[in-house]
């Protein structure tokens, strides 16, 4: 289910169909072997959507109406958003690992190794977003 799910969370049309999946099927597989740590990947994907939508649509609706405060509120809007999707990357790669040690596969395994990519990204676009308005501030 879960490979399924990590499939379809590619297609752009159908991605949702996908988080959804994967969602339920973290949630399961942590309910099947007593494992906490994989239902809270599940737990964690809900949230990081959660501020993701809400992101998008203060930063859209901040755009669209031209108003530089609503604009300011949503780029203040990215911390939480940025901590919640880092904090859904980190329990992610752990619980592919995880997996991986359980099950005896090396595909998760790689799979956790291969999601530190992203979190990496997350923390370089943080740094960057904040060095943008720091260096703005100076001048």
């Amino acid at each position: 289910m879960l490979g399924i799910a990590y499939i379809l969370s590619l297609i752009p049309l159908i991605s949702i169909v996908g988080y959804i999946l994967l969602i339920v099927g973290w949630i399961k597989l942590g309910n099947k072997y007593k494992e906490n740590l994989w239902k809270w990947v599940g737990y964690s994907a809900i949230l990081a959507i959660i501020a993701t939508v809400i992101l998008f649509v203060t930063m859209g609706g901040a755009i669209l109406s031209g108003n530089v405060e609503l604009l300011v509120g949503g780029v203040l809007g990215l911390l939480p958003a940025f901590i919640l999707i880092f904090i859904y990357g980190i329990l992610q790669a752990i619980g592919l690992w995880k997996a991986g040690n359980k099950f005896n596969s090396g595909l998760l395994k790689a799979g956790g190794i291969i999601s530190i990519i992203p979190i990496i990204s997350l923390l370089g676009a943080l740094l960057a977003g904040i060095g943008f308005f720091l260096v703005k501030e100076q001048k």
